[in-house]
């Protein structure tokens, strides 16, 4: 026997509504671990820069090198800069061009 229209109607509303719950919670619970995770990254402590206060890293570089990124790395103990034309340089901690 053919079941009602309103029942299969009744059934299929129930099954979005459903799908829509679990997707809303699946998003929340993403945000919720995405969240936590930079919160893990921003608390970070900080390494301190090991040269004497004051030092000048840029009297060894080329006049024209310009910056465009720059990260410092307590492994090799030395600053490690990108210059807009993709030449990576590293600095000792006197600002002296390192090998």
């Amino acid at each position: 026997m053919a079941q009602p229209v309103v029942t299969i109607m009744a059934r299929n509303r129930k099954s979005i509504r459903g799908s829509i719950v679990i997707t809303c919670i699946l998003i929340a619970v993403f945000c919720l671990l995405s969240f936590s995770a930079f919160l893990d990254k921003a608390s970070a402590a900080p390494v301190p820069w090991p040269a004497d206060i004051g030092t000048d890293i840029g009297v060894n570089l080329p006049p024209d090198y310009e910056p465009s990124g720059v990260v410092w790395s307590p492994k090799y103990d030395s600053l490690f800069l990108v210059s807009d034309n993709g030449n990576l340089t590293k600095l000792d901690t006197n600002g002296n061009i390192a090998s």
